[in-house]
This record gives C-alpha cells, structure tokens and sequence, in this order.
C-alpha cells in the first residue's frame, strides 16, 4: 500500500490535496502503512502543496496598491444643476386639453414636480 500511494503522490495522480491526505491517514488507521511510512507520505504531500501558479501574496499587494491610488485621487466637487427659469408655474387645468402630460415640469409652492402619468389635473400635494 505504501508503495502505492507514494506512486500516486510522485505522479501527481490525485487532483485533491485534502482527500489525498484522508486516503493517507486512512491507510494508516486500518495498519496498512507504518508510522514512519505514513510520516514520509505526509511530508511529500505537504511539499506539493505550495503549486500554485498565482503569486498570491504579490496580487494582494497590487490590489492595495490599486486601492490606496484611488483614495489618493480628488474627488470633483458636484455641480449643481443650473436652476431652470423657464419652467412654468403650476395651474390648475381646465380639462383634458390642457391636462399635464408625463414627464411635464411645474414650478408649485417653490418646488419643481414633474407629472407621472398622463392626463394629470391634480395639485402637485395632493
């Protein structure tokens, strides 16, 4: 058995680091590999486990770095929407001819509202 799993590990035949482990231990529980063996197969997994192709560390660094340029930048100050002078004061309609359409702007109590819906004959508070 120890000469099984030591193949699989040097091979690189197992895709799970974790469950190639459990298989390990397993094989120790039952006696199927000594102390010393299952000691040997432990430390050869542990040596591969660092095979990643992403230097994690150094994208951490990147990404703060990204990070504290950001912070670093100004942020513009918002301007304000020019006041429009042209919108008109809200009066009430006299029927559906001159009813308030979707998307019309009333000046009413020195606040601006735009209507909602089409055909709209009521006060802007109501």
């Amino acid at each position: 058995m120890y000469e099984f799993l030591k193949s699989v590990i040097t091979s690189h035949a197992y895709t799970d680091l974790t469950a190639m482990t459990a298989k390990v231990d397993k094989a120790w529980a039952f006696g199927a590999i000594s102390d010393d063996e299952r000691t040997e197969l432990l430390a050869m997994l542990r040596a591969e486990e660092p095979r990643y192709d992403i230097d994690v560390q150094g994208e951490i660094a990147k990404l703060w770095a990204a990070v504290k340029e950001l912070q670093a930048r100004p942020y513009p100050e918002p301007t304000p929407e020019p006041e429009p002078e042209d919108i008109p004061d809200w009066v009430q309609p006299t029927g559906a001819h001159d009813a308030y359409k979707t998307g019309d702007n009333v000046r009413y109590n020195g606040h601006i509202y735009q209507s909602t819906i089409d055909g709209n004959v009521w006060a802007p508070d109501v």
